[in-house]
């Protein structure tokens, strides 16, 4: 019994500190990302990425001058470059990556919903923390 349990608990824990309500939503999580809806005045990147990954925007500047920010699989080189549906911006880890693995956080427009009484855009995302893989599989995602 006590085996089973062990079992058990080994592959509820990481699905606890999700913050998912349901299986579901756990699994939907670990695959795809989580999904997170916000309102935002501008599609600048660095404003999209510090919303999307729940990062100041002094963080995302401190990023972009360290040329981890990256945009489609390119180092962003200004940050007033807006998004649009479809794009990826990563956030490279720059302590944890090596010559042979890259770990990174990533972001994924998914839509632009329709614009509020006042004017600002809502935007529709997927988010993915840690994401571990070969260099060579990371700039394959883009070609």
């Amino acid at each position: 019994m006590q085996c089973i349990m062990t079992t058990v608990l080994k592959f509820t824990a990481p699905i606890l500190r999700l913050r998912c309500t349901t299986l579901r939503q756990a699994l939907f999580c670990i695959l795809y990302g989580k999904e997170v809806e916000f309102v935002t005045s501008s599609l600048r990147v660095d404003r999209v990425a510090a919303h999307g990954l729940g990062l100041s925007r002094r963080n995302i500047d401190l990023a972009f001058l360290s040329k981890l920010l990256v945009l489609n699989g390119n180092v962003v080189k200004k940050k007033s470059v807006e998004v649009k549906t479809g794009d990826v911006i990563d956030l490279l880890r720059k302590d944890e990556c090596n010559q042979e693995i890259v770990k990174f956080d990533s972001v994924k427009i998914l839509e632009m919903l329709e614009r509020t009484s006042k004017g600002k855009e809502r935007v529709l995302l997927t988010r993915k923390r840690g994401v571990v893989m070969e260099w060579g599989q990371f700039k394959e995602r883009f070609n």
